[in-house]
């Protein structure tokens, strides 16, 4: 990747500080695709990082913000569409 290091680490930090990819984009004025390879490339290093360092913490609790899921259809829906409800397992 041809981007200075100073440019690279202002680019991470926006995104670190909650900034969309297009604002970072038109702040910064690196091309978004260009964001999005550092972005990746930064993932895949920290992780490295963390599995290198990071070995045998033992973790009690563990908490998950901003989590969502949804499996399957809502009542409603499923009685329109004339399916009968299944289990996690059978979807």
């Amino acid at each position: 990747m041809i981007l200075a290091e100073q440019k690279a680490m202002n680019v991470l930090q926006h995104l670190v500080e909650g900034c969309s990819v297009r604002t970072t984009s038109r702040v910064t004025g690196v091309h978004p695709r260009t964001i999005l390879n550092l972005l990746s490339l930064a993932g895949e290093r920290c992780e490295k990082l963390m599995n290198e360092r990071i070995r045998g913490l033992r973790v009690k609790d563990v908490q998950c913000d901003e989590l969502r899921g949804y499996v399957g259809m809502k009542e409603r829906t499923n009685a329109k569409k004339g399916k009968e409800e299944t289990s996690i397992g059978d979807a």
